[in-house]
């Protein structure tokens, strides 16, 4: 099973997110997928991973765009 997660959303993220993301990974063997600007989400990946053994696999869908509280959302 694949599982999207939007790395920019949420409280605390992308930093709570992606270590989030990371967790998960070391418990199932599903591949997780954060969505989000990728260089921000492979150096957050990989300073959450350090020497944890991971059984699913992470990867990553590049978003640029990123919406922000300050946006009206029937506008975004």
């Amino acid at each position: 099973m694949k599982i999207l997660i939007d790395g920019m959303g949420g409280d605390n993220a992308p930093e709570a997110v992606v270590e989030g993301a990371v967790l998960a990974a070391a418990e199932t063997a599903n591949e997780i997928c954060i969505i989000g600007p990728i260089d921000k989400m492979r150096a957050l990946t990989e300073k959450y991973t350090g020497k944890r053994k991971l059984m699913g696999s992470i990867s990553f869908v590049d978003a640029t765009e990123v919406i922000t509280n300050s946006e009206s959302p029937a506008l975004a």
